[in-house]
Order: structure tokens, then sequence, then C-alpha cells
């Protein structure tokens, strides 16, 4: 399955022109399996499954089945996790929601490398579910926060950042809503994408949680998921892509990218430190 999600991903990095910008789109999470994602809320509860009747994109979406109970609490709220790595730390999310009127709000975290952790749309009257049974697109930039703390608390999305959560908040309270999500994007303007696998050299497996990153670029960062896979957005021109993980030495390669251009680097190997 994970290698089913990896080959949809890379055929959906798309390149498109407006207005003279070249934005660069990746599907971080296309919904097309349930695979390590978790649901959490106290009272709350819910169940999720996959659709294949009510769809944006692909061959699934995600139907997010939820209770919102008052109890005794003046607000109520549902956390839909799963850890995806974001391509850089600039740039923007957007997501399909198929709505249900029930007036919950729909917001979401991210966690930067300092552990900080931001929240969107807390406030916004996108994201409260309030229009009929029927797709819409959610977007939000990296930048516009409504809420952050934790970590160095510096309001500023350090590079390699994730996307930790999607929250479902009332009141209004509700016995049982169902929403359905699909086709989460991220998009930058101006870039190309960096694509490879990293491996350990001895072993020949993959090395999930790497770091990949763009030394003269501070936004330009992120992690190997749990194949060694990565995808990597950077500025045009020749850089220093540097590669690292706890417990082995580290690699720095030049690396030439041009807006538009998907580069696929053939073999990224890190050696284990004969120090650990």
């Amino acid at each position: 399955m994970e290698k089913f999600r990896n080959a949809y991903r890379a055929m959906l990095l798309l390149f498109v022109s407006c207005y003279g910008l070249w934005a660069a789109s990746l599907s971080v999470e296309p919904f097309e399996s349930v695979e390590g994602m978790r649901i959490s809320g106290g009272h709350a509860a819910g169940s999720l499954a996959l659709s294949s009747e009510i769809k944006k994109a692909g061959n699934h979406s995600l139907k997010f089945v939820y209770k919102l109970p008052s109890g005794s609490w003046t607000w109520s709220d549902i956390h839909l996790s799963f850890q995806r790595e974001l391509p850089a730390a600039a740039g923007k999310i957007g997501f399909w929601v198929y709505g249900n009127k029930s007036g919950n709000r729909i917001v979401f975290t991210v966690h930067d490398a300092s552990g900080e952790w931001f929240q969107y749309l807390t406030w916004s009257a996108d994201s409260i579910l309030n229009w009929a049974p029927a797709w819409k697109w959610i977007e939000i930039d990296l930048t516009k926060f409504s809420r952050h703390s934790g970590g160095n608390a510096d309001g500023i999305v350090d590079a390699p950042a994730r996307l930790a959560n999607i929250i479902l908040q009332a009141p209004p309270f509700t016995d049982e809503e169902t929403i359905y999500l699909d086709d989460l994007t991220f998009t930058a303007e101006n870039v190309g994408c960096v694509k490879g696998t990293v491996i350990d050299e001895l072993s020949a497996l993959p090395i999930a949680d790497a770091t990949i990153a763009v030394s003269e670029v501070p936004t330009s960062a992120t992690k190997t998921d749990s194949q060694g896979n990565f995808s990597l957005f950077a500025p045009q021109g020749t850089h220093n892509l540097v590669i690292s993980r706890s417990g082995y030495d580290q690699q720095v390669s030049s690396v030439s990218i041009a807006v538009e251009e998907v580069l696929q680097i053939s073999a990224c190997t890190l050696t284990p430190s004969l120090s650990d």
C-alpha cells in the first residue's frame, strides 16, 4: 500500500504557470488508505473508512464519521492524526472537503523542526462546515497561522515540517455527522522538486526519518517516510544537498535544479557511523 501511495504522489506532482509564476503541487495525502491514521478526542468518537462513491480525485476519499457530544463541557473536538512530511516549509496546503452543513469547524495543525506547533483556520469563516453536501477546496498559506506555541516559539515554521492532524470542533454539538476528505496537496511557487530514496549502504535497507536539506535555503528541508522516500521542493540553482540521520555519516552532494524540473536522484546512501 505504501508503494502505491508513493506512486500516486509521484503521478500527482504537477507544474502550472500562473502570471509568470510556476507552481509545483505535490499530493501529500491522496486518502487512498487509512494506514497510519488514528482518531482521538476525549468523549468525542469517530470512525474512518475509504469511500469510492463520494470522491474528488483518485479511487477513494476518506469518509470521516464523528460525534461531538456536549457532556459537561462547553466545547468538544476530535482529532484525525497522521504524520505527513511536507516538501518544504514555505508554501500552501490545500484539500477538498465534502461539507455537511453541521456548523462544526475544521482546523489543522503543523509541527516544525523545533517542536513548535501551528494551528490554521481557527477563526476563519472558511473553517465552518456550513455548505450543502458538495466539494469545497480549502487552502492556507503556512505563514498565515492563527495560533502557535511550543518549540522555540518564534512564530516561524522551521523546516523540516510535517502535517500533524485535522481537527473537528464543536459547538454546535452533534450526535453524528459525516464529512469526506480528498487530495491533500502542498503547493509552492517557482521551485523544482528533488526526489529520491535514502538507503543504508551496508544493509541496502531504506532509512526512515532521515533529513534532506538544501543548506543555502532554510525553508527547503524534509524527511524520509517509512520507505526511505522523499520529495523536496527547492528554488532554481545549484545547491548543496545535505542528507543526515542519527547514527550515520552525513552526506553532502551538489545538485542543480530548474524551476518546473523533477530531479530524480538514483542513489542516496548513508554509511553507519563507526563511532556508533
